[in-house]
């Protein structure tokens, strides 16, 4: 009885030191996704979306997840109109202060075409937007279209290459979601800068 016990027992801890040993091996990569939750169905960053940053490289919009975006779509040649929204945008950060940093802020093109990695590298540098928590992005036409779309946005080009399209800026939560759009241009805002310190 008393050597039957012993065996058993080391048994027992061999089976243990084997499946620790295992557990070791085990791939943890997807306890990582689990501890952050998969996005929600409202959230932008579940949808497939080919976009290109202004280095040149593809663009994982789950990167952005974890704090309050806000985004904007313009197209690069414009004269008069989009200026104005980038402006709106970066008087937004200036008010926001050093709580600014905590913030990311995404500016997409419409223009497939001309608004190349690099080309939207040469405007973020002239608009004194090429800071690290600034994203300047060009798209598939595909990816324009869907994202106008979700963020609300109505866009036409016209037959001399400019684009007719809405002014909208737009507040993402961390979990990508739409929170709040502020339409129009040099419009108030004060509900939206509320909404982003709650994020913070």
């Amino acid at each position: 009885m008393k050597y039957s016990i012993i065996i058993l027992i080391s048994v027992f801890l061999s089976f243990q030191c084997k499946k620790n040993e295992n557990h070791k091996e085990h791939d943890h990569s997807h306890h990582e996704e689990m501890k952050m939750g998969k996005v929600s169905e409202m959230s932008l960053y579940g949808m497939e979306m080919n976009w290109t940053d202004s280095s040149g490289k593809v663009m994982d919009m789950k990167s952005l997840r974890g704090k309050p975006v806000l985004i904007i779509m313009i197209y690069g040649t414009c004269r008069d109109i989009c200026p104005i929204l980038v402006e709106n945008l970066k008087k937004i950060e200036n008010t926001l202060g050093s709580s600014a940093l905590k913030v990311q802020f995404v500016v997409m093109s419409f223009d497939s075409e001309k608004d190349t990695p690099s080309a939207m590298n040469e405007y973020g540098k002239k608009a004194n937007i090429a800071k690290s928590n600034w994203f300047l992005l060009s798209g598939s036409p595909d990816s324009v279209k869907e994202t106008a779309a979700l963020l609300g946005v109505k866009y036409k080009k016209e037959e001399n290459g400019t684009y007719s399209h809405s002014n909208i800026i737009t507040l993402l939560n961390p979990e990508g979601e739409i929170s709040f759009s502020l339409e129009g241009l040099n419009k108030d805002p004060s509900e939206l800068l509320e909404k982003i310190k709650k994020m913070l």
